[in-house]
């Protein structure tokens, strides 16, 4: 269970004051040393440098973004906010981001698109099993999606 800082800052100030036993002391000094390790991390992110593919064909149109959230008002890829990467590149950003992956393949008469979501883990890439094909993409994603968000 995450404490509000208010809590926090009123553990650390007992301790500080000498104000609590040696049990609560214990007990005080183990939540806060779970909840500084919480804020840390929070703060802190890990950054992670992670390779971002090419086209699946470079014939049509793709692009990466980095996600940030989910908009679920819209059922078009307007929905899906976070920030544009390059392909084919090294980019630095923080361990367990998800990047949104859409890529147009096919014949000349027969193309559509293809999504895939992935996870940062360390400097790799994690296939999180979410995907879609067709132009309806968006509206088959968005909600599973917009869950890892929560």
């Amino acid at each position: 269970m995450e404490r509000s800082k208010n809590e926090i800052l009123k553990d650390v100030a007992a301790v500080l004051n000498g104000d609590v036993a040696t049990k609560p002391y214990d007990d005080a000094k183990s939540r806060l040393e779970v909840d500084i390790a919480a804020l840390s991390a929070k703060t802190n992110p890990k950054k992670v440098k992670v390779y971002i593919p090419k086209a699946k064909d470079s014939r049509w149109k793709s692009w990466r973004k980095l996600l940030t959230g989910v908009d679920t008002s819209h059922t078009n890829g307007y929905a899906f906010q976070g920030s544009w990467l390059y392909k084919d590149s090294l980019v630095e950003i923080e361990d367990r981001s998800y990047i949104l992956m859409y890529d147009v393949v096919g014949s000349r008469k027969h193309c559509h698109p293809e999504v895939d979501v992935f996870q940062a883990q360390g400097e790799d890439l994690v296939d999180i099993g979410i995907s879609a094909s067709g132009n309806d993409w968006a509206l088959k994603i968005r909600d599973r999606v917009s869950k890892l968000f929560e």
